[in-house]
């Protein structure tokens, strides 16, 4: 008869009870937290290390394996837990399951059928925070600096002067919203129009262009899809992310991310211009924060020249990301300095093109520098 290694799982469970742990005592992991993050990178480095099968799905869900062939066994729970929920709330079942796992490899047993051990992804929602790339371009903020709306577009067609708004019927539903956020900054609501076009969808559900017969660009790899853009005429950014978003910082891991990064871009820049569109209507994007950690992230901005290099402009979007959070210990509505500080950083290394929330104060750090490179130059 097999027994598992029951102080090698307390152990994992102790290991794994330490993030999140609160000071009162209890364990507070909830879905799509930093915690719940750094928690599922340590299950799959245990899976790892224990010479495991393991993968992630699209959704999430993170499996450990032992056999072959199908159907399996699936044994497990989540990792996430309830505010204060206590190191065992959910764990206690993945970590037996994957203690099982490991002493069936142990000893060299084969099973009729495999054997899987989940941890299943969403399980437990208590209050969540969220980082504002995970959403998009938040300009709508409550005063902890936490995303209220993301109705940033709403925002842009007040500053420009926009009074007649056609979007997506996606958009219907919010539309009161956006008028109440243009009407706040000052804009006429009786002057306010909005309307809304029949959403096209590809094969698979995704959102499309509002216009007839247009394609899917995702990552240019769909069938058709550089041809469409040399069509257009259009301008083009190419942005380099490892995995997909729900999942992309589960585990991002590079041998050397400038290098993988730079050869990314460099094989779609190619693609592009065989395909007939010019180089001039192109810019790259390292993409920051996208499947990358923030010592990835670091590096990128480190080698940024390297990237620019390859002879197209260069955009970054590194404003109050949690890269900055991580370095300086600051929430998200705290990043004014660190934002204005990498954007500098960015240009001096070769950025051409910077995405930011605080215009004003990024224009005039890059005044100081410009007037300081001017000065140089004369000399």
């Amino acid at each position: 008869m097999l027994r598992i290694n029951l102080a090698r799982l307390r152990q994992d469970l102790e290991d794994l009870g330490e993030i999140g742990k609160t000071p009162e005592g209890g364990v507070w992991r909830s879905s799509f937290s930093e915690a719940d993050l750094e928690a599922r990178r340590w299950y799959l480095q245990r899976l790892q290390d224990a010479g495991l099968q393991h993968w992630v799905d699209a959704a999430g869900n993170i499996y450990g394996r032992v056999g072959e062939g199908s159907p399996a066994v699936i044994a497990g729970s989540h990792i996430d837990s309830v505010p204060n929920g206590g190191r065992f709330d959910g764990a206690l079942g993945v970590m037996a399951a994957f203690e099982c796992l490991r002493t069936i490899k142990d000893h060299g047993v084969h099973t009729k059928l495999p054997i899987e051990a989940v941890a299943f992804t969403d399980a437990v929602h208590g209050p969540m925070r969220f980082e504002t790339e995970a959403f998009g371009d938040f300009v709508i903020l409550r005063a902890d600096g936490m995303p209220s709306y993301n109705f940033a577009a709403a925002v842009d067609d007040h500053l420009m002067g926009v009074t007649t708004v056609i979007r997506g019927e996606d958009h219907v539903t919010n539309s009161g919203v956006q008028r109440d956020i243009m009407a706040a900054l000052g804009a006429e609501p009786d002057a306010i129009r909005l309307a809304h076009l029949p959403l096209l969808v590809g094969s698979e559900g995704e959102p499309l262009s509002k216009r007839l017969g247009s394609l899917s660009l995702r990552a240019l790899r769909a069938d058709g899809a550089i041809e469409a853009v040399a069509a257009s005429g259009c301008g083009i950014v190419l942005m380099h992310m490892q995995g997909e978003p729900r999942t992309m910082q589960l585990a991002p891991h590079y041998g050397d991310v400038v290098r993988e990064v730079g050869d990314f871009l460099r094989a779609r820049r190619d693609a592009l211009v065989a395909a007939g569109v010019a180089r001039e209507r192109i810019a790259i994007d390292p993409g920051f924060g996208f499947g990358k950690t923030a010592a990835h992230n670091f590096a990128l901005l480190a080698r940024l020249h390297e990237l620019a290099a390859l002879g197209q402009p260069v955009l970054v979007g590194l404003s109050r990301k949690s890269m900055l959070g991580q370095a300086t210990g600051r929430a998200v509505g705290e990043r004014v300095h660190a934002s204005v500080a990498a954007a500098l950083l960015a240009v001096q290394r070769g950025a051409r093109i910077v995405r930011v929330h605080d215009v004003a104060a990024t224009r005039d750090a890059l005044a100081v520098w410009q007037a300081v490179i001017e000065q140089g130059e004369g000399k």
